[in-house]
């Protein structure tokens, strides 16, 4: 991998929550060693219940053309 953002949504932030969040997404990060260029957080009363908050990423990265996955291989039993 290259690059991550991230994306945090929460009907009412709460500041520790998504600290603790992104600091784990962050070292997430330092530990596959890609950069966290950006992400963003948004504060959506009404759309989410109570301490529930949702969160995605996008990742960025290379491969050598010969390891490219593009499922022809997959079989049955196979994990991910």
């Amino acid at each position: 991998p290259l690059f991550f953002l991230d994306y945090y949504a929460t009907g009412k932030l709460d500041v520790d929550t998504a600290a603790s969040v992104i600091s784990g997404i962050a070292e997430g990060c330092l530990q596959s060693g890609c950069a966290l260029v950006g992400g963003e957080t948004a504060e959506m009363p009404g759309m989410y219940h109570g301490d529930d908050y949702d969160v995605a990423g996008f990742c960025v990265g290379v491969v050598e053309k010969s390891e490219i996955i593009d499922g022809s291989k997959v079989a049955d039993g196979d994990v991910l």
